[in-house]
């Protein structure tokens, strides 16, 4: 569950029962076309490259330099942090404005 609200994550199965129920095809086809979606998704995002959908959002790549860290418990004690990359979402305005209007 997300801290968000009381209703539980939605698992990559359950979007696929709904995209095969909404599209009228078996869940056995559709499973691997959604698996392939994140897997390509996956692959643009580790090669540093940006995935716009419209009406939906943008997901970025982030890369945080590396910066010196130091241990709360021993302020004296310092210690690299190494650089690394996140994903970041933004959302889109229908997706922003929908959300907003549902309760």
């Amino acid at each position: 569950m997300n801290s968000h609200s009381a209703l539980p994550n939605v698992s990559r199965k359950e979007l696929a029962q709904r995209v095969a129920a909404q599209c009228k095809l078996p869940y056995l086809q559709v499973a691997p076309v959604v698996s392939s979606l994140f897997d390509a998704m996956i692959g643009f995002l580790s090669d540093g490259r940006s995935i716009q959908i419209r009406n939906f959002g943008t997901f970025n790549v982030l890369t945080h330099k590396s910066r010196i860290g130091r241990n709360p418990k021993h302020p004296d004690q310092t210690f690299a942090i190494p650089p690394k990359r996140t994903v970041r979402f933004k959302p889109g305005l229908v997706l922003k404005a929908t959300c907003n209007t549902q309760s």
